[in-house]
């Protein structure tokens, strides 16, 4: 089961990060507000959760040791 992450506090509706169906977290990029249309927020969610992929991605690319010839 995927589970998302709110930041803590009784009634937050800011979104932080999500759980792997594997129980690995991704905190994301940026935070996304849960308020409104839950098609709204939802597409959101979705593309933040490809943002954060893709710039977790990146930051991995630029850290990996380059060979010297």
């Amino acid at each position: 089961m995927k589970k998302i992450e709110f930041l803590p506090g009784k009634d937050s509706k800011t979104v932080v990060g999500m759980y792997s169906p594997e129980n690995e977290y991704v905190h994301w990029t940026g935070p996304v507000q849960a308020i409104g249309n839950v098609e709204h927020w939802l597409t959101k969610i979705e593309k933040m959760m490809t943002q954060s992929l893709y710039d977790l991605t990146k930051k991995s690319l630029r850290n990996i040791p380059r060979e010297r010839n």
